[in-house]
């Protein structure tokens, strides 16, 4: 893990690409919030806690079919950096007798995301610790986290406007729900699980609108049926998860922290996609930019935790 020296301040996280420029601009108030937040409460800067609040052990869910080898290998990495903390793997058989408060809409869900989305959030709330998704491979241990904060999740570039509509260009970094480490009960968790649960039927938020098919189906590269299902996912059970965490992360009764990119979510994928998207090509031209290159954060940084390979499984 980086020595407490090592740890960079949040804009020296941030990839100095045409690209991000282009996405981003100068000006991104959530991103600079979250940024003041990490800075303040760097792990540099805070002090290990005598009694830890999140528990040592690491949750990964798989449902509807048995493990790939691909995903068994990236979480045996976890065991490797991890050897004396418990890793639990929920399947399906895990699930089938395991009650949780949003029990009803998971089984209502369509997709593995949202159900997966759901239930990572309920273990948490429950039992407290470390959720990773299986297509994370992990290159060093995260103890210098869980030792110092109640709370800690990770950006992640959307390049690739995968989740499709338009809004979503307004965050191309955004909070992932796919590494989160957290206490028991902290209230996050719980405030994410009533948004979702308060907005579950607005279809006004998930459904097709005019003019969104053609971007989003680009994006999932799978067609209407695939589009659809990426954006009832996002806007029922992804997006809420950067909402909740960007109103209440500066909570000053919890020691909460948001890590950039570089710690757990690297490396830039789905560029070409992403030139294939109108509005990306709009906003290079209002910016005077002609054929943006990415040029930096290709690949893993020698500070990096862990890298998420994403595989959309979840689709």
């Amino acid at each position: 893990m980086p020595r407490s020296s090592d740890w960079p301040d949040f804009n020296s996280c941030l990839p100095a690409d045409d690209v991000f420029k282009v996405l981003v601009g100068d000006a991104d108030p959530t991103l600079a919030r979250l940024g003041a937040l990490y800075d303040r409460n760097r792990p540099d800067l805070v002090p290990v806690r005598e009694t830890p609040s999140i528990p040592r052990v690491i949750h990964q869910i798989w449902l509807g079919s048995p493990l790939p080898r691909k995903l068994a290998r990236y979480s045996r990495t976890w065991r490797k950096h991890h050897p004396d903390w418990e890793l639990k793997l929920w399947t399906d058989a895990e699930v089938a007798g395991y009650d949780f408060p949003s029990r009803e809409l998971f089984d209502a869900a369509q997709c593995w995301g949202q159900k997966s989305d759901l239930l990572r959030m309920e273990i948490l709330n429950s039992e407290g610790g470390v959720y990773v998704d299986l297509d994370y491979e992990c290159f060093k241990p995260i103890d210098v986290l869980t030792e110092r904060y109640d709370f800690f999740t990770t950006l992640k570039y959307i390049y690739t406007a995968h989740l499709g509509w338009p809004a979503i260009w307004q965050h191309p970094v955004v909070v992932c729900n796919s590494l989160i480490g957290a206490q028991s009960g902290h209230p996050i968790l719980s405030a994410y699980l009533e948004r979702v649960a308060a907005l579950w039927d607005d279809k006004d938020r998930y459904e097709l609108k005019d003019g969104e098919l053609i971007p989003i189906a680009l994006a999932a590269m799978g067609g209407k049926a695939k589009a659809a299902r990426i954006k009832e996912t996002g806007t029922r059970t992804f997006i809420p998860f950067g909402d909740t965490v960007t109103a209440l992360a500066d909570d000053a009764a919890y020691r909460n922290i948001v890590l950039p990119p570089l710690f757990f979510n690297p490396v830039l994928t789905g560029a070409r996609t992403l030139y294939m998207m109108p509005d990306f090509w709009l906003r290079c031209r209002e910016q005077g930019v002609k054929w943006p290159k990415l040029k930096t954060y290709t690949r893993t940084h020698p500070l990096t935790l862990a890298n998420h390979i994403s595989h959309n499984s979840w689709v």
